[in-house]
C-alpha cells in the first residue's frame, strides 16, 4: 500500500516522468506465472499476475522505456551503461504463457524467458500448490485436524477456507520432501476431495519449440518443482540434471539458464548452487523480490520481482524507473 500510495504520488508530480532517463544500473528481472482474466477455480489464485491487457500495457511500457534481454545477453548489457536492461520471466510452463503472453510478446516484437517445470510438461497434472487448493476447495468438511503435521484444526466455514489453503501451503514448503507427500496424500483422503484434470492448464514441447524458435529463452525449473532446500545434495542434482536432460532432448539446448521453485532465500542453499554449477548453469533466479543491481559475484542468486494483478500502471511505471526503492525484499 505504501509503494502504491508514494507511486501514485510521483506519477501526478511529474517526477517518475521527469526520473525516468535516468539509468538504474543493473539487472531488474520481472516475474510472471500465469496470464489470464482469471484461473479456474481449483488453482491456487496467488499465480495469477496480470490480465492480458494489463501485461500487454506493461510490455508496451518496457518497448519504449527499457532495453528487454534474455539471460544470454546479461554480460553485455552489464558493459551497456546507456540502456536500462530489464528480463521479463515466466515460471512453470502453463498454457496461458503461450497462448495469452507469448502472443502480446509477439506482437511488440519482445522476448522473454520461460522457465520450466519439465515433467509437468511431459506429464500434464495438477502440481502440488494447486492440487492443496483443489483438494481445501472441494471437500465437505468444515473443518481440517492434521495434529500429526503440528497444526492447530483449521476451520474451512466461509472465507476462512481461504486462509487454510495458504496455510497448508506454507506448510508443504517448509516439510521435506516425504512428508510434504504425505501432507497431500492426507488431505486426498477428506470426504468429497477432489483432483480435477489439468491436462489443458500446460504448454506441451510443439509449443515450447515454437517459442524457443521465435527467440524466447527457455529455462530450467527442476523436474517435479520440490524446494530444492528441502532435498538431498543427490536428490537437487537429479532434479536439476533431469530437466536439463528434457530441455536438450526436446528444444537441442544447454540449460544455461534456472529458476529456483518457490525461490525464497530458504527454498536453496548451498547445495543447489553446487549442483547447478555441476550442470553447467550460468544464471540462477530467485523470487523474494529486490534488484539485483551491478553485482556480479553471485550469478546464481539474481533477484527477481514479482508482477502481481494490483500492480497499477503507476507502481509498474515506478518499479521500472526505481528499482532501488520500489523493488522490495520478501
Amino acid at each position: 500500500m505504501k509503494r502504491e500510495l508514494l507511486a501514485k504520488l510521483l506519477a501526478r508530480s511529474k517526477a517518475l516522468k521527469l526520473l525516468r532517463p535516468l539509468r538504474a544500473r543493473g539487472l531488474l528481472a520481472l516475474n510472471y506465472h500465469r496470464i489470464a482474466t482469471a484461473l479456474p477455480e481449483y488453482c491456487d489464485p496467488d499465480l495469477l499476475s496480470a490480465s492480458a491487457d494489463a501485461f500487454e500495457a506493461q510490455v508496451k511500457f518496457l518497448r519504449q522505456h527499457a532495453e528487454l534481454i534474455v539471460p544470454a545477453e546479461i554480460e553485455d548489457a552489464r558493459r551497456d551503461r546507456r540502456n536500462r536492461h530489464v528480463l521479463i520471466t515466466f515460471d512453470d510452463g502453463y498454457r496461458d504463457n503461450y497462448d495469452n503472453a507469448f502472443r502480446i510478446l509477439k506482437a511488440h516484437g519482445a522476448r522473454a524467458t520461460f522457465f520450466i517445470a519439465s515433467d509437468y510438461i511431459d506429464h500434464p497434472r495438477l502440481p502440488w500448490w494447486d492440487a492443496i487448493t483443489a483438494l481445501v476447495g472441494s471437500t465437505v468438511v468444515e473443518r481440517i485436524e492434521l495434529p500429526e503435521f503440528g497444526l492447530a484444526p483449521l476451520s474451512l466455514a466461509g472465507p476462512e477456507r481461504a486462509a487454510a489453503v495458504r496455510q497448508l501451503l506454507s506448510l508443504y514448503k517448509a516439510l521435506p520432501l516425504a512428508r510434504a507427500k504425505a501432507l497431500l496424500a492426507t488431505l486426498q483422503q477428506l470426504p468429497g476431495a477432489d483432483l480435477p484434470d489439468a491436462r489443458s492448464q500446460w504448454m506441451d514441447w510443439v509449443l515450447l519449440r515454437a517459442m524457443h524458435v521465435a527467440g524466447m529463452a527457455i529455462g530450467g525449473h527442476t523436474m517435479h518443482h520440490p524446494v530444492l532446500a528441502r532435498l538431498s545434495r543427490a536428490e537437487q542434482q537429479a532434479e536439476i540434471d533431469g530437466c536439463a536432460a528434457r530441455l536438450r532432448s526436446e528444444l537441442g539446448i544447454d540449460m544455461h539458464c534456472f529458476a529456483y521453485p518457490v525461490g525464497k532465500r530458504d527454498s536453496f542453499n548451498a547445495d543447489s548452487r553446487d549442483a547447478l554449477r555441476a550442470a553447467g548453469v550460468r544464471y540462477a533466479f530467485s523470487y523474494y523480490g529486490g534488484f539485483h543491481g551491478l553485482r556480479t559475484d553471485d550469478d546464481l542468486d539474481i533477484r527477481r520481482e514479482p508482477i502481481e494483478p494490483h500492480v497499477s500502471p503507476e507502481l509498474f511505471s515506478a518499479i521500472c524507473t526505481l528499482p532501488q526503492i520500489f523493488c522490495r525484499e520478501r
